[in-house]
């Protein structure tokens, strides 16, 4: 396979991981999470979900922009040509950007404001921009993935 193809493939892999993972952790693992008092299994779980799997879907945020980018790229004379591969590549974009804000930015500037205890009201403010964000990457990712199917193969 030439290197373009693997593009696609890497392309393909990461933006369906990426949407799965926002799928199970937005519906199911927040919820869940919420409603677990505090105990030392909640804890774990914490850390599990911080010190494992973020570093994980942080890789498949970068994989997807990265591949994404390269597509682009490779095939900007047809995206220019159809509008609506143009929208998908809008759509993905803004869900990648509101995913990279809230993994590389505003996940750290929560930490540090736990950690400190300071500014409360800054950080009821961070958790809602982040609750928004997250919104977006899971509709935008799931819209961009099925417009990029319906684009391939229908």
């Amino acid at each position: 396979m030439n290197l373009y193809g693997w593009i696609v493939v890497f392309h393909v892999a990461s933006a369906s991981a990426f949407v799965m993972t926002m799928i199970i952790m937005q519906l199911v693992v927040a919820n869940v999470m919420k409603r677990i008092p505090d105990c030392p299994g909640k804890k774990d779980g914490i850390y599990f979900i911080q010190h494992r799997w973020h570093p994980i879907v942080d890789t498949i945020i970068v994989v997807v922009g990265i591949t994404g980018l390269g597509l682009t790229i490779l095939n900007f004379q047809i995206i220019v040509g159809l509008p609506l591969l143009m929208l998908k590549i809008t759509i993905g974009v803004i869900a990648l950007t509101s995913a990279y804000c809230n993994h590389f930015y505003f996940r750290r500037k929560k930490r540090k404001l736990i950690i400190s205890g300071e500014h409360p009201e800054k950080l009821k403010k961070i958790k809602k921009i982040m609750s928004v964000l997250d919104k977006v990457a899971l509709i935008g990712g799931a819209l961009a993935v099925f417009m990029g199917w319906h684009i391939n193969h229908v």
